[in-house]
């Protein structure tokens, strides 16, 4: 279908299969799989915008000057604004330029409608110092430093996460405020008094990385999960693109650590999780009972449903492609014997799992 020197990533089809979607240029591509037109969905460009220059001072006084004293300079301008309008009546429109400034773009997806497109970028951690590592065996035969990670507590990388509307051709914003939680203090602060803020209005809200989208298949409705930089805190989210708002389906939180089988962890990933068969919940991985298992929230009613229970770990979970099954790996019988898992939807309870099947260890 296409045959470029360029490298192109992430294809995968949209709207209702008629069109393949794909990465190139830090932009968003669509195929159409008939007639094999390609055309750019977005316009994401490297740097910062250059402001036009402009006159001003004495020379934009003489400029007006000189266009009050002669008519033909009257005339040329109101020519040049006339053009320049039917310009822009007649050329096609193109995707608004999006500047990224030093971040780079992370994730694009458009949504099962194609009205919107829900893109993320990333800005790599700014004046943190690298540790050393000193290699012993080299093939120079001398010893070397080579560069490690930077230590705990450095600055972290940040990500950010818009929306671009295709109909308006405009960015965005997406609205964090409504989200819980997030000016709450870390409980080893309570043996700490003199570290503790005199008034609430110095508490400042917790630097958050949000990630996804993870699209429902026919509305646009996406699950975005929100992840505390200090690890304490995971947050799985309704977003409308329509209005840029939040709506809580789950909230995690560890005064240890956020993490564990499917849960994902160190700020960067959704961890294991999606949308039922039913298309109106979403089912995700949780510790909350102190092993990680596997729940559904109704994105309506908001109610949670446990779908295992148990002293034992899910992992790996995923639903077929037909929709009929979960599959997961667990380890029910012993902690150290990990089995597949097969479960069937029960079909009165869409989120009910049936028949527990053994596959392969």
């Amino acid at each position: 279908m296409t045959d470029w020197l360029e490298r192109i990533s992430s294809p995968k089809f949209v709207l209702h299969d008629t069109e393949i979607s794909f990465l190139k240029d830090n932009n968003l591509f669509c195929i159409n799989t008939e007639t094999g037109l390609i055309r750019q969905v977005t316009n994401f460009v490297s740097g910062e915008e250059k402001p036009e220059p402009k006159t001003k001072g004495q020379d934009l006084f003489l400029e007006n000057q000189q266009k009050d004293l002669f008519d033909v300079l009257k005339e040329r301008d109101a020519k040049e604004k006339a053009g320049k309008y039917k310009e822009e009546l007649e050329e096609e429109k193109e995707p608004l330029k999006i500047y990224l400034g030093k971040k780079r773009l992370r994730n694009v997806e458009l949504s099962p409608s194609g009205k919107y497109v829900v893109y993320s970028t990333i800005l790599n951690a700014q004046g943190g110092k690298q540790t050393s590592v000193t290699h012993f065996v080299t093939e120079s035969g001398y010893t070397e430093e080579k560069d490690g990670r930077t230590k705990v507590g450095s600055p972290l990388s940040e990500t950010e996460m818009g929306i671009f509307d295709l109909g308006t051709n405009k960015p965005e914003k997406i609205e964090t405020d409504n989200i819980p939680g997030l000016k709450d203090l870390p409980e080893y602060l309570k043996d700490y008094p003199g570290r503790l803020p005199k008034d609430s209005s110095e508490i400042k809200d917790r630097a958050i990385n949000l990630m996804g989208p993870v699209w429902n298949e026919t509305q646009d409705l996406a699950v975005i999960v929100a992840l505390s930089q200090d690890n304490k805190d995971r947050w799985i989210l309704l977003l409308d693109p329509a209005t840029g708002k939040f709506e809580t389906l789950d909230r995690q939180h560890d005064e240890a650590w956020i993490g564990g089988p499917g849960i994902g962890g160190w700020g960067m990933s959704t961890g294991d999780l999606g949308w039922m068969p039913d298309g109106k919940s979403v089912w995700f991985q949780s510790e909350v009972s102190g092993y990680s298992h596997l729940y559904a929230v109704n994105i309506e009613t908001k109610k949670k449903t446990a779908l295992t229970s148990g002293e034992f770990e899910v992992s790996d979970a995923f639903i077929s492609k037909d929709k009929k099954y979960f599959y997961f790996t667990a380890n029910k019988v012993h902690p150290g014997v990990s089995h597949f898992i097969k479960c069937r939807f029960g079909a009165a309870n869409p989120c009910k799992l049936l028949h527990w099947k053994v596959e392969m260890k």
